[in-house]
């Protein structure tokens, strides 16, 4: 299951018009690409693409670092006019336009613990039972979607990734879902306990 990293510009922004004015931009916390300082001020290698593209279309970006269903029901305001790494889904195109090519691809990804007898997922059903952890507001996509005899359980806060993690270390989930493949194992490299999870690709 792909997921296009993109810039995502809502429909009521016309760039022309704006003469050098700011442009706003949301973020929200997802290793590798964007990580916050000890000062909540966004860093990462997404957070410097954005800031280079903008400045050399002649604009002032405005970084802010927001929690993603935040993100989501401000670029459907106008109040931020752009944002990163969201899925494109039927209902976000009524009020959003995507560009016309991807500026990176990743594979939608299940993180389980290293002893899970799961290596390779090949049907929904290789899924029955089981219970994913994941980010409150962000899209499962279709695949997931299309089973309900998978169970999800949502976290919030800029540090969601390490909830999770720590919820599937602790065995209190059996997997942790994200459409980046390495932020689970970016995030468990940092606390030394990478050798305890893998991650799969979900079809697609």
């Amino acid at each position: 299951m792909k997921k296009i990293l993109v810039m995502i510009i809502v429909s009521q922004l016309i760039f022309a018009s704006m003469d050098g004015q700011e442009v706003t931009i949301g973020v929200f916390t997802h290793a590798p690409h964007v990580y916050k300082t000890s000062s909540n001020e966004p860093y990462g290698p997404a957070v410097e693409y954005i800031k280079n593209v903008v400045t050399a279309m002649g604009y002032k970006p405005n970084i802010q670092l927001l929690p993603l269903s935040r993100i989501l029901s401000y670029l459907k305001s106008g109040e931020i006019d752009i944002s990163l790494e969201l899925l494109k889904t039927e209902d976000r195109e009524t009020f959003l336009f995507d560009p016309e090519h991807p500026t990176y691809t990743m594979v939608q990804s299940l993180t389980v613990l290293s002893t899970n007898k799961l290596n390779e997922i090949q049907s929904i059903n290789d899924l029955d039972n089981t219970k994913v952890g994941y980010l409150f507001g962000a899209n499962i996509g279709p695949f997931l979607s299309s089973s309900s005899a998978i169970q999800f359980e949502f976290v919030s806060g800029d540090d969601w990734i390490q909830k999770n993690l720590a919820k599937l270390l602790a065995g209190r989930i059996d997997a942790a879902l994200d459409n980046n493949a390495y932020s689970y194992l970016a995030e468990a490299k940092k606390q030394g306990v990478d050798d305890k999870i893998k991650t799969i690709p979900l079809p697609g």
